[in-house]
C-alpha cells in the first residue's frame, strides 16, 4: 500500500531543493499522522477497523493490541488474555529516488509495508495563488469568519460526494488550482496536500504574525513550506505548530536524512553555480585588480587635464 500526498509547488521555487523538502514532509507525515496511516491499514486485522491511540492499537470489537516500537510512548504492559500484537518499525530515510518512505507493520495475521510518498505538482497560476493566500492572510476577523463558514459548507458537500458510492467517481483529481485542491478540498486527498512557496512572493512580516497563519488554516489552507534561496533555508509552517514556522537550512535538511544526501545537495549546488552566469566568476581576480588600476590612472590623467 502506498499513500500519496501531493505537494503543490510554485514555479518560483528552485527544483533542486524539492527532493529534500519532500523527504522531510514524508518524515513529518509519519511522525504526526501515524494514526491516519494506520487507519488505511485496517485490512491487516482481517477487515476489522484498526486505530492507533496513545501507544496502543484497538480493534473495532474492543480487542487491544500492543504497539511495539512507538517513538513517543513506552509500550504498555500486556493484559491477561491478549494474544495479538502489532509492531511498527519506523523506516530509515536512505533514498531520494522515486521510492516512497516505507513503514513496516507486523500483526498476528502477517506483515505489510506501507509507503508514504510526497509528489510535487506545479501550480497552474502563481499570480492567482499569491493573490489568494495574501488576501486571506490580511483579512479582518469578521470577513475571515464569513469566508471560513462558506468554504466549510463547500468542503462538506465534497466530503458527502466522496462518501456516496454512486457519485464517488465524480470526485476530481489534483488540478494544480489551490482554491479547488486545498481550500475546497475537492480531491480524494482531501486536506492532505502540501504547498510550497518562495519567500519573494509574500510579505516580509509573514512569519511574525502567528495569528494570521492560524487564520489561513481556519480558511481551509493546509500545511505549507516557504523557501528562502538567498539564505538557503526553508520555513515549515505545519498545522501542528499552531501558527509558528520552523526554519531549516538546506544543507542541514539534506544531511539529516543521510550523509550521502548532503553530498547530493553540494553536487546540486555546484551544478547550479556552474550553469548560472550570475554565480559564475569567469574573470580572474588579478585581471580585475589590473583593470581597476588602469581605470584609476586614466581618471587621474583626465582630472589633471
Amino acid at each position: 500500500m502506498i499513500i500519496v500526498y501531493p505537494m503543490l509547488v510554485s514555479s518560483n521555487v528552485q527544483t533542486h531543493v524539492l527532493p529534500g523538502i519532500a523527504k522531510v514532509l514524508e518524515k513529518y507525515t509519519l511522525t504526526y499522522q501515524l494514526d491516519d496511516i494506520i487507519q488505511n491499514a485496517s485490512r491487516l486485522s482481517k477487515g476489522k477497523k484498526l486505530s492507533y491511540t496513545g501507544g496502543r492499537f484497538k480493534l473495532s470489537e474492543g480487542t487491544t493490541l500492543e504497539a511495539k516500537g512507538d517513538p513517543f510512548d513506552s509500550p504498555p504492559q500486556e493484559k491477561p488474555g491478549e494474544k495479538a500484537s502489532v509492531k511498527v518499525d519506523m523506516p530509515t530515510f536512505n533514498t531520494l529516488s522515486l521510492e516512497p518512505t516505507w513503514i513496516k507493520v507486523d500483526t498476528h495475521v502477517g506483515t505489510s509495508m506501507i509507503g508514504i510518498k510526497v509528489v510535487p505538482f506545479p501550480v497552474i497560476s502563481d499570480a492567482g495563488l499569491i493573490s489568494l493566500i495574501t488576501s486571506d492572510f490580511y483579512k479582518g476577523w469578521f470577513p475571515s469568519k464569513i469566508s471560513g463558514l462558506s468554504r466549510g459548507v463547500v468542503r462538506l458537500l465534497w466530503a458527502a460526494l466522496r462518501k456516496t458510492p454512486i457519485l464517488r467517481r465524480l470526485t476530481p483529481t489534483i488540478s494544480g488550482d489551490p482554491t479547488k485542491d486545498i481550500v475546497f478540498a475537492r480531491t480524494t486527498h482531501v486536506s492532505n496536500i502540501f504547498l510550497v512557496l518562495n519567500n519573494m512572493d509574500i510579505g516580509s512580516d509573514f512569519f511574525e504574525r502567528t495569528n494570521k497563519i492560524k487564520q489561513l488554516y481556519s480558511l481551509g489552507w493546509s500545511s505549507f513550506v516557504i523557501t528562502d534561496d538567498v539564505n538557503k533555508r526553508a520555513f515549515f509552517c505545519m498545522k501542528e505548530y499552531h501558527g509558528m514556522c520552523s526554519s531549516v537550512q538546506y544543507n542541514f535538511m539534506y544531511t539529516t536524512i543521510g550523509k550521502e544526501h548532503g553530498k547530493v545537495y553540494d553536487d546540486l549546488e555546484d551544478v547550479k553555480k556552474s550553469s548560472s552566469p550570475f554565480f559564475k566568476l569567469s574573470t580572474k581576480a588579478s585581471k580585475i585588480v589590473a583593470e581597476q588600476y588602469v581605470t584609476n590612472k586614466i581618471n587621474e590623467y583626465l582630472i589633471g587635464q
